[in-house]
Parts: C-alpha cells; structure tokens; sequence
C-alpha cells in the first residue's frame, strides 16, 4: 500500500471541500443578490406611489 493512494485520497479530498465551499459561497451570494433585488424593487415601489 503505497503512501502515493493516500496522497490521492488528500488531492480529492481537498478538490472536493473546495468545490463544496465555493458552491455554498454562490449559492449565498445570489441569495443576497436576490434579497438586494427584491429590495430595490420595493423601493421603486414605494417611489412610484
């Protein structure tokens, strides 16, 4: 069992987490882009009225 597998299962391991985090980071930065969005809209509408 050469320690060149364990290396590997490190390489994946690690790819994988970061590929993780930076989905989660995305996802809530277009989540705060929508909420943003939705704010300005209800700004413009209360300016309209």
């Amino acid at each position: 069992f050469s320690p060149h597998i364990y290396l590997r299962i490190v390489v994946i391991a690690v790819t994988g987490f970061n590929a993780f985090f930076a989905l989660k980071m995305w996802r809530t930065k277009k989540r705060k882009e929508k909420l943003f969005l939705s704010f300005e809209g209800l700004k413009s509408l209360t300016f309209n009225y």
